[in-house]
């Protein structure tokens, strides 16, 4: 009886331990491409949210103290970047009452976009590669969790 007990308690702390793996890691990314022409392409990066969570947008209000999202690509001779990184949602602007700072927010999904154009077009079935890094924060809003950096690889 003493064992099963001990053997019971052991599944339910794994149980737990595993729900708030879950809970420390709530935006899902997804990275990919959509080609626009022969050598012009859209790196798409798409967050999702659950429900009660959110992103930070890449321009925040000077009163914020969030940490933005924010993406570094991976210098390549075979890559031109063009522009700045164009993000895609219902961005949600939000004043905490309590504390009077205010913050640009995306919640459910948000897709990220950088257009690129390739200097040459790969032949023979060989790929251009680019590397990058996303760095974001992900709160609710009772906490946040610390920056966190998802690195990506996409081909062209």
């Amino acid at each position: 009886m003493f064992r099963s007990i001990i053997v019971s308690l052991l599944f339910l702390g794994v149980g737990t331990n595993l729900c708030h793996a879950q809970l420390e890691n709530p935006v899902k990314w997804a990275f990919g491409v959509q080609q626009k022409d022969e050598k012009t392409y859209l790196v798409v990066a798409k967050a999702t949210m659950p429900a009660g969570w959110h992103i930070y947008a890449q321009q925040q209000p000077e009163d914020a103290i969030s940490t933005p999202t924010s993406f570094v690509f991976a210098p390549n001779p075979a890559v031109t970047l063009v522009g700045k990184v164009k993000e895609q949602g219902k961005l949600v602007y939000t004043t905490d009452p309590e504390i009077g700072i205010s913050s640009n927010e995306y919640h459910g999904e948000v897709v990220f976009y950088q257009e690129v154009k390739l200097k040459t077009v790969p032949q023979g079935g060989n790929k251009v590669k680019l590397n990058g890094t996303v760095e974001f924060m992900a709160c609710t809003g009772e906490r946040c969790l610390p920056p966190e950096e998802v690195e990506f690889v996409v081909e062209f």
